[in-house]
């Protein structure tokens, strides 16, 4: 006759306490986007003017606290586009800002990024009508 072991059963408290250890152990792989939510990194920014007349666009970069992370301001010609590569070292929750005239654009970055893309490469239009639009490319790596 052979002898069987009784099942193995785990109680529902050592279940919950390993799951409460493994995601307290697994807290920080988020890393380099840790920052919350609207943590993103800023590939680039870009003016693209789809008008054929040359546009001064007003441009800034800020951070969360308010301080400027970046500032410009770029003359375009028609047809033409102005790019600024990784204008903001790091990851932070910034919000981009444009002016073109008395049209005005302040968006937070963090409002294009996804769970897996939090790359952002804002992008201000000038249209055909000479009216200023954002868009914004994502990536998951910059």
């Amino acid at each position: 006759m052979t002898r069987r072991s009784p099942p193995l059963s785990v109680s529902r408290r050592c279940v919950l306490a390993t799951a409460v250890g493994g995601a307290t152990a697994l807290a920080g792989c988020n890393a380099p986007f840790d920052t919350g939510n609207d943590g993103v990194r800023v590939d680039a920014l870009a003016v693209e003017n789809q008008d054929d007349t040359a546009h001064e666009v007003s441009l800034r970069i800020t951070r969360a606290d308010g301080s400027d992370a970046f500032e410009a301001t770029t003359s375009v010609d028609g047809g033409h586009e102005t790019v600024y590569h990784e204008p903001v070292e790091g990851v932070a929750a910034y919000t981009v800002h444009g002016v073109l005239r008395q049209n005005r654009i302040d968006e937070a970055l963090g409002t294009y990024a996804t769970d897996e893309m939090r790359c952002i490469r804002p992008v201000f239009r000038i249209t055909t009508d000479g009216e200023l639009k954002l868009t914004a490319r994502k990536y998951d790596v910059c």
